[in-house]
């Protein structure tokens, strides 16, 4: 897996500043602090880190990780923010242990399962491959998106029989 890089990046001196950390050190990320929330759900975050980029609508599409401060390792958000023309938007958020809609309902699909792809490789950083091949296995698991289920398909994971994909 790639090593993460550790980019800073400040706003200005009215707006809070939080640590980004990214996988490559190529790009200002500046301009993504206004749109960084600074808290999420009941959490204060403590550190963003990017976890993937890629073109779209034009700009560039940023996904993140957002990390809790006080919180257990693994325990964190997600948000997506587009950034075009110099300005930023976030256009999707997730607060950590929470049950998300699918990706499809905001992004096409073809966007959804990479976006997808990228949060569950983190995943199996953080967390192990046998862990969440585990999690998988647990029969109250009934139904993924697809575009999870295209993920952990590509990442070599089995999906269980009795599970449905919802497209």
């Amino acid at each position: 897996m790639k090593n993460i890089l550790i980019l800073t990046a400040f706003a200005s001196a009215l707006a809070m500043s939080l640590p980004l950390t990214a996988r490559s050190n190529d790009a200002d990320l500046s301009v993504l602090q206004p749109c960084i929330p600074d808290t999420q759900a009941r959490y204060r975050v403590e550190r963003v880190e990017i976890i993937g980029a890629m073109p779209y609508q034009g700009g560039t599409l940023y996904h993140a990780a957002l990390v809790y401060k006080g919180q257990p390792k693994g325990l964190e958000g997600e948000t997506m923010i587009l950034v075009a023309e110099g300005r930023c938007r976030e256009i999707y958020g997730v607060p950590g242990g929470g049950d998300p809609d699918p990706l499809t309902t905001v992004f096409p699909k073809r966007e959804a399962r990479r976006l997808t792809l990228q949060w569950m490789e983190r995943r199996v950083e953080l967390s192990g491959f046998d862990a969440i091949q585990a999690s998988l296995n647990d029969p109250r698991l009934r139904s993924l998106s697809d575009e999870m289920a295209w993920a952990y398909r590509q990442l070599g994971f089995s999906i269980p029989s009795y599970v449905q994909i919802k497209n």
